[in-house]
């Protein structure tokens, strides 16, 4: 799932013995998170936010106000890095350098924009709540202008796991 667009800082992962290549795996990851941090870079600064998400065909849909940081963030540049985490576990050590960590986690970098379409936005809400419930869960007709959905478009995504050795 990559484009070769991404930039020439972005290297192979160091500990390959950890990295988690196929993307099966990679998307039961992301869908068993439930949080997903986002990374936007404006004026040479990152700016990250928590935010509940939800998968559908190769995306990720988000709900936002309809202002704020992050949204102006986004018109500015709509280049951006996410990361999610799941069975993260603490392995304490014997002293401080011998400590560890369990978890699976996926990076990935693509192209955040707004969903203007209805039917877009009405599935992402329901991408969302799939994501933390299996109940149905009524969607309105007609989103309101004040709610806004985002959607990432996925350039590239990398897992890592670590057993906690």
């Amino acid at each position: 799932m990559t484009s070769g667009k991404l930039p020439s800082w972005i290297q192979p992962m160091r500990r390959q013995d950890r990295q988690i290549s196929d993307n099966v795996r990679l998307w039961e990851i992301l869908r068993k998170a439930d949080v997903c941090r986002i990374a936007f870079c404006a004026e040479g600064w990152p700016y990250i936010i928590p935010m509940n998400f939800g998968c559908l065909e190769d995306r990720l849909y988000f709900h936002s106000a309809a202002a704020g940081t992050k949204l102006d963030l986004l018109k500015a540049n709509s280049n951006v890095c996410f990361e999610v985490e799941i069975n993260v576990e603490i392995i304490p050590g014997k002293e401080a350098c011998g400590w560890s960590a369990k978890f699976q986690s996926v990076i990935g970098f693509g192209h955040m924009s707004i969903v203007k379409d209805q039917e877009e936005k009405r599935a992402g809400i329901k991408a969302l709540v799939a994501q933390y419930t299996d109940r149905i869960v009524p969607v309105p007709a007609l989103i309101p202008e004040t709610t806004t959905i985002l959607r990432i478009d996925i350039e590239s995504l990398t897992g890592k796991e670590s057993v906690g050795d």
